[in-house]
């Protein structure tokens, strides 16, 4: 095809889509399975996709400006471009021998972007795949990005091509600069890097640049250093020209930058009261409000713990994707979400808003208790859940407007834990008196901090359903505040802090003055006086060690008052002496304490304190050195101290807002204006977005998309909004890939909020195969408020006999989260019997691929963390027994009755697939929180499938036998000697692998020894 007459000053969005995507042939060689990173499985046959058509876009005499495989994976491309020279290109599309089922419509289409070359900054375009072609951007303007020009579902290639290049000028004042890659999903990761050139010239290369780099730009525990990846830096800026290299990994982006004078804001030198303080605080709060959500953020895009995901194919673990971690989940959104609460506004909100869906999407289902939620990934069960709960509430309350049963949902485990206490917990996780309830892994937790993170709960699970259990249950955890053992200054303070929520409704949990506890308030303030270090701060035993597990009781006797103090716990402990002095009437506002001598010298360490990438940092305490508890803490105490009013509008209000209703005139103003809209002020304003779902250019409609999701996300005025739900599932069928994925996330939000169900649900039943594919991509991640609308969950078990291998595959990821997150017993058993009846007739690999790994995910539910943690926090002998009861009878046994059933009549294929699920991660116990491979702890469970698995043991199959070997540590609770036989007879193998994999297993510490005597009759059977 020749596109006529194009001029190298005007950029071009060239699209080519195939209407029928399941027309194009498969993927790979029958009996393919590879899984090249979560799940890392025989990588050395992580091939590329054959491809149906191959896509090249050129200019005589130039190298190709864009070439691209398209099968049923990836039926689409969408590039911005500019020619390299003025006159005709060409686009070619040639099929692949073999690769098409008879003809296939394209849908081709050629647009001239209206804009000026000045206003070129702030698109992406080719060629910019390196340096030298590398795209001229302007810091503090936002840049719209593609990265359609790689394979969508199997990159094999990813991390070598799609890189996105940039060139700046930076030729001002040394500044911060925040650079965000924006995201609506995190489906893979995402890379920034940023360069100088150095050497003489025609000698030059390229240097890391790395100056004021945050210190989390580290390898995550367990996270293979080829999949490194950071969606944000912090960098200090000098004059100079750099290079950013992108690695989007996805169909569309945007490329952000934030500038900020590099903090401190406060030195030791400056002068000035009450007015100066304020000035600087405020000016630290802003940065590290954004910094810490973009480190949250980036942190979990890349889903840490042999999570992050290389092509979109791939599931993570559960365990991975719902797993918050207490520096980059709790700490970050915990102070953000309390800044908020003093009135301050968040800026990147896209991270933000992506981050508190991970929030809302970390609980499901307890078990045997009904309304009981729980975080199985968490070592410390009740910290956990309710501290979740605690920013869910604080969010709702001082952010959305929207009030959820989230918080009654992470107070049920807590209401089971604290039932019938009379006391506080009074011996350590490891019964040891001196220690914590609670340990989460890096440190003992405050029983008096998760006593108030449960409290906190209660009330908010009160006000929102007015049922008294939960004021009875709150009233009963308030009771027992002084049962609280005080093991150090934290316990003191967390007490302190409690007795303080307790008593004023100006901390916001109560409606009331409560005058009850106010000489323990007073007390405790005395005591925390007492214990100040000679450098106006403080420390605390628990913290004065970077080991894992330290004998605090022991270390506080060595403390001196000359010893440097903690940021975070000068910072925390700051905080609650504020609180009390107001409180008791010692001052009328907060801020006053920067006067106050016991103080004034802790507050201005505090804001001298801050790092010049935003955050704060302490040389020790902490396990992991991440910057996350000391920001945590610095950012609580300044928003307090400082509340945001009317007057700090700058550092208060949303830079990115605008305030026009209706859509302004010219190309980039209305991407901006789109780009920018968050909050429904007009009903015409409304209108008009569903209007430009049929514009004529792709970005418009994106961002239509995008914006309408945005207003529904939380929408506590919902009017409206219906109007939107057919014009997006219209826009399904788009031909432009970043178009129908934006229209899929904003039915996921408008769907969240209870918008339009009836008719998402109408359209799973859909003729065409791209409303199905991306009604199926509504459900990829974070539908949290879905999993009681049991028709969808029907829909989705239907569609996996689907004629499209994508709507399987979206299907399959979409049910392994759902089984999670119903309470509906006879609803898992469905999803089950789907995986399983898909396995046995499934050949595609890709599809198989994905049985295996869903399989995997509901199998592994790292029970371990269920029996020796969550039970032991239950108060009551017959609550632990009835949720032990109801795991094992209602989960463990179902699932081993149906695959071994599943197994009994496999044929290889089927047997292959099946057995796959149980070698991924295999033996990898003791990563991040994932304590345990898969297990079936119950015995009968065990046995049944022990049962099925001795066929396979000795199949003529060695790929079987590898699978069926691997499988075997799973059942190993039967004590079952044939098993054992079985795995000793494949030391003989004669395949070196399986003869490797049942050394390990038997090897293995949690292999059992204790077999019992059986006649040699039942050994040989």
């Amino acid at each position: 095809m020749r596109l006529r007459g194009l001029k190298d000053s005007s950029l071009y969005t060239l699209s080519v889509s195939v209407q029928s995507p399941s027309a194009l042939l498969g993927s790979h060689d029958p009996g393919f399975i590879a899984s090249p990173s979560v799940f890392n499985v025989e990588p050395d046959k992580f091939l590329p996709p054959k491809g149906a058509l191959r896509l090249t876009l050129f200019f005589p005499g130039k190298a190709p400006i864009v070439q691209k495989k398209l099968w049923w994976g990836d039926p689409s491309c969408l590039v911005r471009f500019r020619p390299p020279q003025d006159g005709d290109g060409y686009l070619t599309v040639e099929p692949s021998p073999g690769g098409l089922k008879g003809s296939v419509p394209l849908s081709v289409e050629l647009r001239e972007l209206d804009i000026d070359r000045d206003q070129w900054v702030r698109f992406e375009f080719e060629p910019n795949d390196d340096w030298k072609s590398a795209n001229p951007i302007v810091i503090g303007r936002a840049v719209f990005g593609l990265g359609d020009d790689v394979d969508y579902l199997y990159n094999t290639q990813e991390g070598t091509t799609g890189w996105d290049w940039f060139t700046f000028e930076w030729d001002g004042p040394e500044r911060l600069v925040f650079f965000e890659v924006d995201l609506l999903d995190r489906d893979v990761i995402t890379t920034l890097k940023l360069y100088r050139l150095e050497g003489e010239k025609g000698n030059e290369r390229l240097v890391e640049y790395r100056k004021g780099a945050d210190p989390t730009e580290v390898r995550h525990d367990d996270q293979g250093d080829d999949l490194l990846a950071f969606k944000f830096l912090t960098r200090v800026l000098e004059p100079g020209r750099y290079y950013l290299a992108v690695k989007p990994n996805h169909p569309s982006y945007e490329l952000r930058t934030a500038v900020y004078e590099a903090p401190p804001y406060w030195q030791p030198s400056d002068s000035g009261g009450v007015k100066e303080r304020r000035q600087a605080a405020r000016k630290a709060i802003e940065v590290a409000m954004r910094y810490m959500i973009d480190g949250g953020d980036s942190f979990f895009h890349n889903t840490p713990r042999k999570g992050g995901l290389r092509v979109r194919a791939e599931n993570p673990t559960d365990e991975t994707e719902r797993c918050l971690t207490c520096h980059p989940g709790h700490f970050t959104m915990f102070s953000v979400l309390s800044a908020a609460q003093q009135g301050y506004r968040v800026s990147n909100r896209s991270q933000f808003y992506w981050m508190m869906d991970k929030l809302y999407n970390a609980m499901a289902p307890f078990y045997g208790h009904e309304g009981a939620y729980w975080t199985r990934f968490d070592l410390a069960p009740v910290n956990g859940v309710s501290r979740l709960g605690h920013m869910i509430a604080l969010y709702e309350n001082y952010v959305s407007g929207r009030r959820t049963d989230f918080p009654a949902r992470a107070g049920g485990f807590p209401l089971v834990a604290y039932r019938e206490r009379e006391t506080l917990p009074q011996i350590g996780f490891d019964g040891n008196p001196h220690r914590n309830f609670e340990f989460d892994g890096n440190r003992p937790i405050s029983d008096l901090r998760v006593a108030c993170d449960s409290w906190v709960c209660f009330v908010e699970a009160y006000r929102r359903t007015g049922d008294r259990k939960w004021k009875e249950a709150a009233d009963h955890l308030a009771g027992l505040i002084r049962s609280g053992r005080l093991k150090d200054t934290e316990d003191i303070v967390e007490q302190t802090k409690w007795a303080l929520y307790m008593s004023n409704p100006a901390f916001g949990y109560v409606d009331k003055m409560n005058r009850a506890l106010d000489d323990l308030i007073r007390a405790n303030g005395q005591e925390i006086f007492r214990r100040q270090q000679d450098d106006g701060g403080w420390l605390t035993a628990e913290y004065l060690d970077n080991g894992q597990i330290i004998p605090a009781w022991e270390l506080a006797k060595q403390v001196k008052k000359s010893d440097p103090s903690l940021i975070f716990f000068t910072a925390e402990t700051v905080y609650v002496l504020a609180m009390s002095l107001y409180h008791l009437g010692e001052i009328k506002s907060p801020e006053e304490i920067v006067s106050d001598p016991r103080l004034s010298r802790a507050v201005d360490w505090i804001l001298t304190s801050q790092k010049e990438f935003g955050g704060w940092l302490d040389p020790k305490g902490e396990l992991f050195v991440t910057p996350y508890l000391e920001t945590k803490w610095a950012l609580i105490l300044l928003s307090y101290l400082f509340p945001n009013d009317a007057t700090a509008k700058a550092a208060g209000s949303d830079p990115c807002a605008r305030d026009e209703v209706c859509a302004p005139e010219g190309y980039l103003a209305l991407i901006d204006w789109l780009d920018e809209t968050w909050e429904k002020r007009a009903p015409q304003q409304l209108t008009q977005l569903i209007a430009l779902l049929d514009a004529p250019d792709p970005l418009v409609r994106q961002k239509a998309a995008e914006a309408i999701g945005r207003i529904a996300r939380d929408a506590v005025d919902r009017e409206g909004l219906k109007a939107a739900i057919l014009p997006l599932i219209a826009g399904l069928k788009d031909d432009c890939k970043p178009v129908w994925r934006a229209c899929a996330w904003a039915l996921r939000q408008l769907a969240n909020n209870g918008i339009g169900l009836d008719q998402i649900t109408a359209a799973f039943r859909s003729d065409d195969e791209r409303v199905r594919r991306g009604i199926t991509r509504i459900f990829a991640q974070y539908f949290f408020h879905l999993t009681e609308q049991r028709q969808m969950a029907e829909n989705l078990i239907v569609l996996l006999q689907d004629p499209d291998p994508m709507v399987r595959i979206q299907s399959l990821k979409a049910l392994w989260r759902w089984w999670y997150r119903t309470t509906d017993f006879d609803l898992r058993r469905a999803v089950e019997r789907g995986f399983l009846q898909l396995a046995r007739q499934e050949e595609e690999p890709l599809v198989r691929l994905n049985i295996a790994q869903a399989l995997h995910n509901i199998l592994d539910e790292n029970t371990v963390q269920f029996f020796h943690n969550w039970l032991r926090v239950i108060n009551r002998e017959e609550d632990k027994e009835k949720a032990r009861k109801v795991r094992i009878e209602w989960v463990e046994r179902p699932l081993a009755e149906g695959i071994a059933e599943a197994l009994r009549d496999a044929n290889a294929l089927a047997a292959e697939t099946i057995l796959t699920a149980f070698s991924y991660f295999y033996l990898r116990g003791g990563v991040g929180n994932d304590y345990d491979f898969i297990t079936f702890y119950d015995e009968d469970a065990a046995k049944t499938l022990a049962q099925a698995l001795l066929p396979y043991l000795a199949h003529p199959n060695a790929r079987i036998r590898l699978r069926a070997t691997q499988a075997a540590i799973a059942a190993r609770a039967a004590k079952d000697v044939r098993l054992l036989t079985g795995l000793m007879n494949r030391l003989t193998d004669p395949d070196p692998e399986v003869r490797r994999v049942a050394l390990m297993s038997l090897q293995h510490p949690a292999f059992p020894t204790d077999y019992r005597t059986v006649s040699v009759r039942v050994a040989e059977r």
